[in-house]
């Protein structure tokens, strides 16, 4: 009764496997032919006894077809977007051998010169009629398409007695056919996401290829007050980048293309983000050096043109004394002032300067140059 379930699966899966569509996107193929029967003697016994192997014929060709599925549920970590596969190949073994089969081992080959490699155990398989999962593949657009493979497999039992009895070596072949024209220009990328970081001032955009052929993704970043775009080209079946060169305070809308030999896709829907508030520097320090100087050190979250360091005594307002500018990624940390007097009690504070303002910190640090 244990094989039941396991006997209903495989009719099952024939009947879908004979869909001449493929529009069935997990199959299980199960074409066995009779083809040949081994005979292992017994030490033991004066007797004969073989495991009769059901398999498919040499050459024998088993089809799958891979179709589109499409799965809507967003996600920043996951692409909705194209299909996926399973194939799983049993071997069904008729046994004739005295005693009780304490375990099978079922030994696979996945390439013409490669080696026979264990890929199953089942312990106490049956009396007389097995079934072994001799080979499963899974695969998805996502990390690469399917190919043709050769394969071969042989069973090894043990009875009771710790005899060993081994199969024949069976050689048959899987053919992938994937149901996608690669000579054509790629379908339309999908947009998952755009967000920025709470913490840092990145943008996080994120999409979804939705087709195999891609050479290179053109991603268009638009400025929607001043009507500006940039534009940025990524190579392969990326689906997504980090831009940091965007103005706080500012609405933005985002799409992307897909390209290739045969041209580019039509673009994707837009998102739309309005972004946030700069993130202002912090773990400001300061501390006193010979000559009077003031050594100031920060820490950097924000991509800003430039920033600002203020100073005043304590008789006097807030005056911008540095505009130390950035570039990218790069932007000053620290610098040293040393245009103060001595005997005196001076403030700072630190600011952000983009094209539309400038932020200045709540927070000040003062020092006493003696």
């Amino acid at each position: 009764m244990r094989f039941l379930p396991i006997l209903l699966y495989l009719l099952v899966a024939l009947a879908i496997g004979c869909n001449p569509e493929g529009d069935k996107i997990y199959n299980t193929y199960n074409y066995y032919y009779p083809e040949d029967t081994t005979t292992v003697p017994d030490p033991d016994t004066t007797e004969d006894h073989s495991i009769q192997v059901t398999y498919p014929a040499n050459d024998e060709i088993i089809e799958l077809w891979y179709d589109w599925i499409e799965d809507l549920t967003p996600s920043p970590y996951y692409c909705p977007w194209g299909y996926s596969a399973d194939t799983t190949v049993y071997a069904e073994l008729s046994v004739d051998i005295p005693g009780t089969i304490v375990e099978a081992r079922v030994f696979v080959r996945s390439s013409p010169n490669g080696s026979f490699n264990q890929t199953a155990v089942i312990p106490y398989p049956g009396v007389n009629q097995i079934f072994a999962r001799v080979f499963q593949y899974s695969s998805s657009f996502t990390s690469s398409t399917l190919y043709d493979q050769n394969l071969a497999f042989w069973v090894s039992l043990t009875s009771d007695d710790s005899t060993n009895y081994i199969s024949p070596t069976v050689s048959f072949k899987i053919k992938s056919r994937v149901n996608y024209d690669f000579e054509t220009i790629p379908e339309t990328p999908a947009m998952d996401s755009v967000y920025e970081h709470s913490s840092q001032q990145r943008l996080y955009i994120e999409w979804c290829p939705r087709s195999p052929n891609v050479d290179s993704f053109r991603v268009a970043i638009r400025d929607d007050a001043t009507g500006d775009v940039v534009r940025f080209a990524w190579t392969g079946l990326q689906n997504g980048l980090t831009y940091i060169d965007y103005v706080p305070l500012t609405d933005y809308s985002v799409w992307v293309t897909a390209e290739n030999e045969y041209g580019s896709s039509a673009a994707s829907d837009m998102k739309h983000i309005t972004t946030q508030a700069p993130v202002l520097p912090d773990n400001f320090e300061a501390s006193i050096r010979p000559g009077a100087e003031v050594r100031l050190s920060w820490s950097n979250h924000a991509y800003p043109d430039s920033v600002l360091v203020s100073r005043r005594d304590t008789l006097n307002d807030w005056t911008a004394i540095k505009s130390l500018g950035c570039s990218g990624t790069s932007c000053p940390s620290s610098w040293s002032d040393t245009t103060g007097t001595t005997s005196t009690v001076y403030y700072y504070r630190l600011g952000i300067q983009y094209s539309n303002g400038i932020w200045w910190s709540s927070d000040s640090i003062g020092v006493w140059i003696p």
